[in-house]
């Protein structure tokens, strides 16, 4: 029996077809018919979110456009068919990895493409383009033609087939109108200092020009900065148009003044650092007075959404609160709380009451560590519970690896430990609730934030134990686990725990894979340790270490060396059991032709066989010498077995006669081994 009409699933649509939201039909629509100047210039204030759905679908998404404007006119030689039709090729750039370091900064894609050859060459290519169609490139290959060359091809097939994957970045007037005066000074100063010998010219000649009244640069109204538009600067930059009083008036209103001369951007970054300011000065006039604060944290939740300013009137707000010489005002302590806690719904009416930090918990600034240590010290002077209550929401506000390694050790070190030494409730209470949040954190991101827990769980046997339950469950999670296991073992061992350090180094054996040609490999120095760990904790250990090496490690010197230093006395570790040995007439460690190394000495010397056949393969003369010290150190292998002189030999023979062909190869072999 067929279900109803009304519940049958469309034939046309596949199983895991997924609709676009209404943000992104929005955002399609007027990206293919408004300029973005007439959206911001109809709308006061853009949500990023929007922003960034508009600036994504405004690039052409079409291929048969770039085909055409790219091979519309090339016409190939005879004979040579199509394969150097620049469309045909921007394809094969674009298949074989060649486009590299994509970028797109508003309605600017930029990136480089790598063209293979001798020499091989890489061109830096940039893209402007405005409601779905490209309006200029610009390439490193210099092409003079008006069609496009292969690699800006290559670019715009790369940003429509791969669009999800590029970095997007809204206008860079978007960050110049978050800045104040001496940010915006501050950012021309290093990008001057930065670029000086390509930009210092430049900036000096226009420096001159502002500075003189009666310049050309001062008399433009309007749409200024033509000259940049051409090079796609400043080309999406919203301006204002010229508000200027009619010929012959002496009338010059500051707002016509202002209009005529400064992009919008300008003027509203400028009118939000004041407003800030404002905020600030009414917030100190209000202190003493909670029921004006308040109502002054009411306006600025409404009105201020700028995540550079809440946190500036945060920092500011705990300053007047916490007077050098006097008692602290908690009412304005408890503001600037609440104000650093509000970063988050950007450009919504609702204003959470937790925004400054939950508003950059997804998008990481370079001042989020700043902030997580400012907010802790204005927790501080709260007191316990202002503390307490962040570690108990840390979800909210902080990833889990500030939780661990900047909240939790901030709340129990000794300063501030310090602060509540009269009342030793509330000092175990934030060590207990710290201990819990390293837990929780433990589990979400055990990679990162295990050690930070195991380091804050010392001193209370059950979180430690915990912790170190936690450890062994994610021993598998994901690729890189093998490094932060080495790391939480080295720990345990530091701590006087060599049995866990162990178990410890076994899992991360068994996540590793160090292949045939790496003898570099940074996990090198920590499979070295975790063997000399096992070497001095007995015969078992080591015993049970060598099959999982022997598994994980297929580098013939890294065998080689593991196993000379297994067949040295034990290390140092468990000295005691060094001198227990030593008493017993042990003063040597294990032969390397008796069990347990001669199983590592078995895959060595594969290994080492392996790894020569595979290097002769595709060897050059210059490598010779390089192959030659290869040889010698394999010899050093071979004779650590009782018959190794015998084994050494057949297998030089074998090389001779296999390679026979590489005469001189082989005769640097005979003149060093004989």
């Amino acid at each position: 029996m067929e279900p109803p009409a009304a519940k049958r699933r469309c034939s046309g649509l596949s199983p895991r077809y997924k609709p676009d939201s209404l943000l992104d039909l929005s955002a399609k629509k007027v990206a293919e018919t408004w300029a973005f100047e007439q959206v911001e210039e109809r709308f006061s204030r853009v949500p990023e979110p929007v922003q960034k759905r508009i600036v994504f679908w405004s690039f052409p998404r079409s291929e048969k456009e770039i085909c055409m404007y790219s091979s519309l006119g090339y016409h190939p030689p005879d004979g040579e068919r199509d394969s150097r039709v620049p469309f045909n090729r921007g394809l094969q750039l674009f298949q074989s990895g060649a486009v590299q370091r994509v970028l797109q900064v508003g309605f600017h894609l930029s990136g480089s493409v790598t063209e293979a050859g001798e020499p091989e060459r890489t061109y830096q290519v940039s893209i402007s383009f405005d409601r779905c169609k490209i309006t200029s490139v610009s390439c490193g290959c210099e092409n003079r033609d008006i069609f496009y060359c292969a690699h800006v091809v290559a670019l715009s097939l790369h940003r429509i087939r791969r669009a999800r994957g590029v970095e997007l970045r809204l206008p860079i007037s978007e960050t110049l109108s978050q800045m104040n005066r001496d940010q915006l000074q501050k950012f021309v100063q290093y990008l001057i200092s930065e670029h000086h010998t390509e930009v210092l010219p430049t900036a000096q000649r226009l420096a001159d020009e502002i500075l003189q009244l009666g310049s050309e640069i001062n008399r433009v109204h309007g749409k200024i900065g033509s000259s940049l538009q051409g090079k796609g600067v400043f080309k999406r930059l919203p301006v204002l148009e010229s508000v200027l009083p009619p010929h012959g008036s002496d009338i010059m209103p500051l707002d016509s003044m202002l209009t005529s001369r400064f992009p919008r951007w300008f003027i509203l970054g400028h009118l939000e650092t004041r407003q800030c300011e404002l905020a600030s000065a009414m917030l100190t006039t209000a202190k003493g007075d909670p029921k004006w604060l308040h109502t002054v944290l009411a306006s600025i939740q409404q009105h201020i959404h700028s995540p550079a300013l809440l946190f500036k009137l945060a920092q500011d707000a705990c300053k007047t609160a916490t007077p050098p010489n006097s008692p602290p005002d908690t009412t304005l302590l408890n503001i600037s709380l609440e104000l650093g806690l509000q970063l988050n719904r950007l450009h919504t009416k609702e204003i959470c009451p937790v925004q400054v930090m939950r508003m950059t918990l997804t998008t990481l600034t370079w001042r989020r560590r700043e902030m997580v240590r400012w907010l802790v010290s204005c927790a501080t002077e709260i007191g316990a519970q202002a503390l307490i209550s962040i570690m108990q929401n840390w979800y909210t506000l902080f990833t889990p690896i500030e939780a661990t390694s900047i909240v939790a050790v901030s709340c129990t070190s000794p300063a501030t430990l310090l602060r509540f030494s009269t009342d030793p409730r509330q000092r175990e209470e934030l060590c207990s609730c710290a201990r819990a949040l390293a837990l929780q954190c433990a589990m979400k991101d055990p990679q990162s934030c295990a050690l930070p827990a195991l380091t804050l769980c010392e001193k209370d046997h059950t979180s430690f134990e915990a912790a170190y339950q936690i450890v062994l469950d994610s021993a598998s999670s994901g690729p890189g686990a093998h490094s932060h296991l080495f790391t939480v073992a080295r720990y345990m061992e530091h701590r006087g725990l060599p049995m866990r350090a162990f178990t410890l180094a076994t899992l991360a054996l068994s996540n590793l894979n160090i292949g045939f040609s790496q003898d570099s490999h940074p996990a090198v120095s920590d499979v070295l340790w975790a063997c000399s760990l096992a070497h001095s904790l007995g015969k078992v250990e080591l015993s049970t270490v060598v099959p999982l090496v022997i598994k994980s490690v297929q580098c013939a010197p890294v065998l080689s060396d593991i196993l000379r230093r297994c067949s040295l006395a034990p290390p140092g570790l468990a000295q005691s059991l060094s001198i227990s040995n030593a008493s017993r007439g042990r003063g040597t460690g294990p032969r390397a032709d008796k069990p347990p190394l001669c199983q590592l000495l078995e895959a060595a010397v594969g290994a080492y066989i392996s790894t020569t056949h595979s290097r002769l393969t595709h060897i050059s003369p210059r490598h010779y010498g390089e192959f030659i010290e290869f040889l010698a150190k394999a010899r050093d292998t071979f004779m650590l077995a009782p018959d190794g002189h015998r084994q050494f030999s057949q297998f030089l023979d074998n090389l001779k006669q296999t390679y026979k062909g590489k005469k001189k190869l082989m005769l640097l072999v005979r003149e060093r081994f004989g």
